[in-house]
């Protein structure tokens, strides 16, 4: 595809998406790398069906996973798809670190962009560590404001902002 999906198909993805995971969260694992290449879509259906790959970095939480800054393996990632928690490497990520990845990963869908641009990757970072993203109507002015909120509630800077896993992102989209 040359524009953004179709509305349809990307409530369809974002829907499953979110229930994927919703599923991984209930069960404490965060996938720590979600980003478009990291879902493989399947057309057999008149919609979009949606796969989550690649959780070779992922993580469990619980008294016993110590994720932590010190974690050699935390900051591995996709550097435009990781949360701002992730990118400092924070004491401790959550589910809100993989509802971020969701929100970029619905911004490209949505407009065929990514939520910060720049003319290197420093410049790109910086703008990901310090400013908030434009709404996805900028790119794509047929998009309702409700949608808007949305994504950038997922891609809020401060965690505790965000949604606090899939799960209340799923609901919040349902709603």
């Amino acid at each position: 595809l040359r524009g953004p999906l179709p509305l349809a198909d990307v409530r369809s993805i974002a829907l499953q998406l979110l229930a994927g995971l919703n599923a991984a969260h209930e069960r404490g694992v965060l996938h720590l790398d979600f980003k478009s290449d990291n879902v493989m879509l399947r057309r057999a259906a008149p919609t979009p069906d949606a796969v989550i790959m690649d959780f070779g970095l992922s993580r469990v939480l619980g008294k016993e996973s110590r994720l932590k800054s010190s974690d050699r393996r935390q900051f591995a990632g996709t550097l435009s798809h990781m949360a701002v928690e992730q990118l400092e490497c924070r004491d401790a990520l959550g589910p809100a670190t993989d509802v971020y990845a969701l929100g970029v990963v619905l911004y490209e869908m949505l407009t065929r962009n990514l939520p910060f641009d720049g003319d290197s990757l420093a410049a790109i970072l910086l703008k990901q560590l310090k400013e908030r993203p434009k709404p996805p109507s900028r790119h794509v002015p047929e998009l309702s404001a409700e949608l808007d909120r949305f994504v950038l509630a997922c891609l809020h800077n401060n965690p505790r902002l965000r949604f606090a896993d899939a799960g209340a992102a799923l609901a919040a989209l349902n709603a």
